[in-house]
């Protein structure tokens, strides 16, 4: 069965190495992906790289089934439009880090039928190095890649699925809502901890000579992504900023419950908090760096959304959604994989 054809816009580091994978899983039959950036050496480097590019986005839309908007938060909204606009039928997807924002702004200026073909979208699968030359084929194997389908239609959400499938990851359905609450804990804190942690090696500790010398792998581990573009990762943050605060002053509470138990010298509540953590993140091994174990099913055309949203609020990927016989059929994660 011969794969539609991708189209890419932004070929930074995901969008790059997006090109390449489904240029790698391309085979003879079927019409290879297009890419396009905006930036002209960002254009070399890929042509460069042996990608193969179209002459604009608009002609990029024009040419593909599927098109996946990968530019910075502050420009999605306008590049998804214009893609949309660019095609009456091409399904159009986005891979930023915060869904609302990005699914209220094209809502708020697509038609219906254009809302129906767009599915938010957002591979968990960043590095802490960004640009077209950290680009690599393999970057989406085994990850999780979100998919927000707000008022998407189901055609356009299995079109995306496939995508995702193609490049080894797995789908996750999940509400917009939702989808940027879980985040900002599970990566949007996580890096400004990083920088926290790796301030002292930035000059803004007395000590930072003997405390960068005397680092193990636990310094190193957590602070990796504090490597990562301030600009890009400040737009992130500013988009996500209510559910941040949240987990800010989620964790700020908790981190002086432990310095109260410290003065009180309270050693069973540090020791709880660290069983806690051992708990949770064998917890997190098992969700999500365990390889699933699927099993089929299928459910009314009617009631597809509601039983895909409810799978990704349970943390449980789905892969081959196929409409058959007015069903929905497709193969979802165990549950005793959470």
């Amino acid at each position: 069965m011969q794969q539609a054809r991708v189209g890419v816009v932004g070929l930074g580091l995901i969008g790059g190495s997006l090109l390449a994978a489904l240029q790698s899983a391309a085979g003879p039959a079927d019409p290879g992906p297009l890419g396009w950036d905006s930036d002209a050496r960002v254009r070399a480097a890929a042509a460069e790289a042996g990608l193969e590019l179209a002459g604009g986005a608009d002609e990029l839309a024009s040419a593909c089934s599927v098109v996946v908007v990968a530019v910075p938060p502050h420009a999605a909204v306008a590049t998804v439009l214009a893609a949309l606009r660019a095609s009456p039928s091409a399904v159009v997807t986005d891979v930023t880090s915060v869904k609302r924002t990005v699914l209220d702004g094209v809502s708020a200026a697509a038609a219906p039928a254009e809302q129906a073909r767009f599915v938010g979208g957002h591979p968990l699968c960043g590095d802490d190095r960004g640009g077209i030359s950290s680009a690599r084929e393999d970057l989406f194997a085994g990850a999780t890649w979100a998919l927000c389908p707000g008022w998407a239609a189901l055609e356009s959400v299995c079109a995306v699925s496939a995508l995702v499938e193609l490049v080894g990851a797995r789908a996750l359905i999940a509400e917009a809502a939702e989808h940027d609450r879980a985040v900002a804990w599970s990566s949007h804190l996580p890096h400004l901890l990083a920088g926290m942690l790796a301030a002292p090696g930035s000059g803004t500790h007395g000590d930072r000579e003997l405390v960068a010398a005397l680092s193990g792998g636990s310094l190193r581990d957590g602070t990796r992504v504090a490597g990562a573009d301030p600009s890009l990762w400040l737009d992130i943050l500013h988009a996500n900023a209510d559910s941040l605060r949240a987990a800010l002053e989620l964790a700020a509470g908790c981190l002086n419950e432990l310095a109260a138990a410290l003065e009180r010298g309270e050693w069973g509540v540090l020791e709880g908090a660290l069983r806690d953590g051992m708990e949770g993140r064998q917890r997190i091994a098992r969700v999500r760096w365990s390889a699933a174990r699927w099993e089929p099913a299928e459910v009314p055309l009617e009631l597809w959304r509601e039983t895909l949203l409810g799978l990704g609020h349970s943390g449980r990927a789905v892969r081959g959604l196929a409409i058959e016989d007015g069903r929905l059929r497709y193969q979802r994660a165990a549950a005793d994989a959470t």
